[in-house]
């Protein structure tokens, strides 16, 4: 898209209407995130439901599915335990990875945990713990169930918490290899690539390495230089505006997935949920929904970190993308499938500016 030229302007759009908005049977509009936001029923019934168990991530992302008939021959290695998702992405052409829209719903990293509602063969439908809804649960999905590892079946009728119990080491950089623990406390095999915000329990440290607990329980390895150290107790300091942008500017060049939440691809809300995720800012995982948070701010007043929103089917105002204000006028955006995260001037959107906000 270049400044000026009303055609091409006209193409990218259309291209992010292929990828930023999905019109479901029922009618409803969904913005970034497909199903993240549910009909108001809906969200009643699954308000009223105790999920049957809890379960972690057991792969470096899980890719949640509106359909365990969704999948195509081509999706096969998502599915897999381990994962291969550099095979799977490299292989998608970009109609293959437009036809995602609306059949991906989200993704879970490598250790979060997830609430199960029901099973139906070998697939989980599941929600997203931790999430910045009424009832702490994203919108539901479905993963193979050989991508999870099951603790405890839940007994109480009260919701699991996913709070981390101990100190946990968050993956600070693009991606990070987990080694396995040799039975000598030395370092093993690779075993996964991990993505940026990866969040395991820490066992203790040896040297370089800080020793962490997998999903499985078992005891692995992680270079102290790529993670850093939450204290449950201890919150992070609120990011600067210069953070939030350095850690934008890593996935620099990384191509558009949608629902994707990890350092294998972003949507537009993706990105920057995933940034300020890291940080402790737990933001809606859609763009309509992080418009509702924080304070709006006049154009003029954008700050590095901001977040700037965008309605892409006008006449229509409904927000349907985000991106962040990087400063000096300039924005950062995972923008659409067949483009990758990339820095353009924000005066390139401004026909279809909506407003700005100041997450925290």
């Amino acid at each position: 898209m270049s400044v000026g030229s009303d055609r091409l302007r006209g193409l990218a759009w259309a291209m992010r209407r292929a990828s930023c908005l999905v019109t479901l049977s029922i009618g409803l509009m969904l913005a970034c995130v497909p199903g993240f936001t549910s009909p108001p029923a809906a969200s009643a019934r699954a308000a009223s439901k105790t999920p049957r168990a809890y379960a972690l991530v057991d792969v470096t992302v899980a890719s949640l599915w509106a359909r365990p008939s969704d999948p195509r021959r081509i999706d096969a290695p998502s599915l897999t335990n381990p994962v291969r998702l550099g095979a799977w992405l490299d292989a998608l052409t970009t109609t293959q990875r437009v036809w995602l829209t609306g059949r991906l719903i989200d993704q879970g990293l490598y250790g979060q945990q997830v609430a199960i509602w029901r099973q139906r063969g070998a697939w989980d439908k599941v929600s997203l713990t931790g999430q910045a809804t009424r009832t702490g649960l994203s919108h539901p999905g479905w993963v193979p169930a050989r991508q999870l590892t099951r603790p405890v079946l839940v007994t109480s009728t009260s919701t699991s918490s996913s709070a981390p119990a101990g100190p946990e080491a968050v993956v600070a950089v693009a991606k990070a290899w987990l080694y396995e623990e040799t039975k000598a406390g030395a370092r093993g095999q690779r075993l996964l690539h991990l993505s940026f915000n990866t969040r395991l329990p820490i066992l203790g440290h040896d040297g370089r390495w800080t020793i962490v607990q997998a999903p499985s329980g078992a005891s692995d390895l992680i270079a102290s230089a790529a993670v850093v150290t939450r204290e449950p107790a201890d919150p992070p300091p609120h990011p600067t505006g210069r953070q939030l942008v350095e850690k934008a500017e890593m996935f620099l060049g990384l191509p558009y997935l949608w629902a994707g939440t990890s350092a294998y691809g972003f949507d537009c809300s993706g990105l920057t949920y995933t940034i300020y995720d890291f940080y402790g800012i737990v933001l809606p995982r859609n763009s309509a929904g992080q418009a509702t948070v924080g304070r709006k701010i006049r154009r003029k007043a954008l700050r590095p970190g901001d977040l700037v929103f965008f309605a892409t089917e006008p006449p229509s105002r409904a927000i349907s993308h985000v991106v962040m204000y990087i400063g000096h006028g300039d924005i950062i955006e995972s923008p659409h499938s067949g483009a990758a995260v990339h820095i353009i001037p924000l005066s390139e959107l401004l026909p279809y500016f909506v407003e700005a906000r100041q997450p925290a």
